[in-house]
């Protein structure tokens, strides 16, 4: 599973403006979860995957939803379920 550069650590600024954001993962295995470390400044509304490649099981798109609900920051953990690779996103809502 790929989210953003693997050398650098993702920082998502979501604004309260666009309502629901989203971010995209890249080359999984299809079955994702992902949580809010603090549920109080955001949290995940949906994961749609839209990819899904029968010809290799581990090149499986998705995207995770998320709705920002109080100025601050906090994190996002994407798992991938079949490999159990998880990736950890900075998120800092901002008005």
């Amino acid at each position: 599973m790929r989210v953003g550069s693997p050398k650098k650590r993702l920082t998502i600024k979501i604004p309260f403006t666009c309502g629901i954001n989203g971010i995209g993962i890249l080359r999984g295995s299809g079955k994702y979860s992902a949580t809010i470390e603090n549920e109080n400044i955001a949290k995940v509304e949906s994961i749609i995957n839209w990819n899904t490649n029968a010809f290799n099981q581990m090149f499986n798109d998705a995207a995770v939803h998320i709705k920002p609900l109080n100025e601050g920051e906090t994190f996002l953990n994407i798992k991938d379920e079949t490999t159990g690779q998880v990736v950890k996103c900075k998120i800092t809502v901002i008005r």
